[in-house]
């Protein structure tokens, strides 16, 4: 999941989907608080993807 603008990623949101049963991935925006890059739909599509294959092995 991507977290809202102007925020950090919180980890209550992804407790909620923990406590229903499922995993979930919390990805900072390329460009945003500390993440390098720039933000673009683009750079953040390649980072949901770096971290889907981080996380699960593909």
């Amino acid at each position: 999941m991507f977290h809202g603008n102007e925020e950090s990623a919180k980890l209550p949101p992804a407790d909620v989907f923990a406590r229903a049963g499922y995993r979930s991935v919390i990805v900072e925006y390329p460009g945003h608080v500390e993440r390098p890059g720039v933000r673009t739909m683009k750079a953040a599509v390649a980072a949901l993807r770096e971290a889907f294959s981080a996380t699960c092995g593909q």
